[in-house]
């Protein structure tokens, strides 16, 4: 690629990525958390809908990113896309339907949610890595980081405002609504990323690929040190807001708001 071309997708890649990161921080900002206590849905319950992103992630990620390398990044990371507006859709109508229903139908939203996302984000830094020089990678992520949760932090204040000013359920619907559209616009943004890495058939099996991985040196340490940092601290944002929220007993905005604080607090600690 030549540099107008690599700069041409940078841009794609931070605009799309900007597009679509509101989704994934309403899930830890106190959003849809503030959301699910409005439908009535019970504290514990709302734990574990909020697990069902993560666990959605945890079990489809790997084969979707094998099944990448035989259909193109691109084709799965489209599927992913249309899954989490279909998702996000599902979560934005839940209100539409009697109590009994309504549980489900979020779990439903956020379980095609979760499944979209892992579609998305199995290849993502895959389908980047050709694209982006390796000597600016580094610095690349890193703005790409502060770019998005900085948008998404800019958006949940101008959310918290509204919400003030009109705590109803058509609002949280209608802030959903504008997520979703969001979601569809990084579509377009999406396909001007360009797919470097030619599609090939796949010579080995999804285990013995599976097994090369786990041979790489030092890489099951990480894993270890990554699975014991999320299994103590990876809920610790959803625990925060329910503590506000049925311990301290603070409305539905100020969750919200706090949520955001820790968004912003993440970010200054990436510095």
């Amino acid at each position: 690629m030549t540099d107008s071309e690599t700069k041409y997708a940078i841009r794609m890649i931070l605009i799309s990525a900007s597009l679509g990161g509101m989704s994934y921080l309403s899930f830890n900002n106190g959003l849809l958390l503030a959301y699910f206590s409005y439908l009535g849905i019970p504290s514990a319950t709302i734990l574990i809908l909020l697990a069902l992103l993560p666990l959605s992630q945890f079990v489809f990620m790997i084969p979707f990113s094998y099944l990448s390398d035989i259909f193109g990044k691109k084709l799965i990371g489209n599927y992913g896309m249309v899954f989490s507006i279909c998702g996000f859709c599902l979560i934005m109508i839940a209100g539409v339907f009697s109590e009994s229903y309504r549980t489900w139908i979020v779990g439903l939203g956020v379980g095609v949610f979760g499944t979209g996302s892992a579609l998305i984000i199995g290849n993502w830094f895959a389908l980047l890595h050709p694209i982006i020089p390796e000597n600016i990678r580094g610095r690349f992520f890193g703005r790409l980081r502060l770019i998005w949760q900085s948008i998404g932090i800019i958006f949940t204040l101008v959310v918290i405002y509204i919400l003030e000013q009109y705590p109803t359920l058509g609002m949280y619907q209608a802030v959903l609504a504008v997520i979703t559209i969001l979601m569809a616009v990084r579509m377009i943004f999406y396909q001007r990323i360009p797919e470097l890495e030619k599609i090939l058939s796949k010579k080995e099996t999804f285990s013995k690929s599976f097994s090369k991985v786990l041979a790489i040196p030092e890489y099951l340490p990480f894993c270890a040190y990554c699975f014991l940092l999320t299994l103590f601290t990876g809920a610790c944002p959803q625990i925060f807001s329910l503590i506000e929220k049925d311990v301290l007993h603070l409305s539905n905005v100020e969750i919200v708001f706090l949520g955001n604080l820790l968004v912003v607090g993440a970010l200054a600690g990436f510095f």
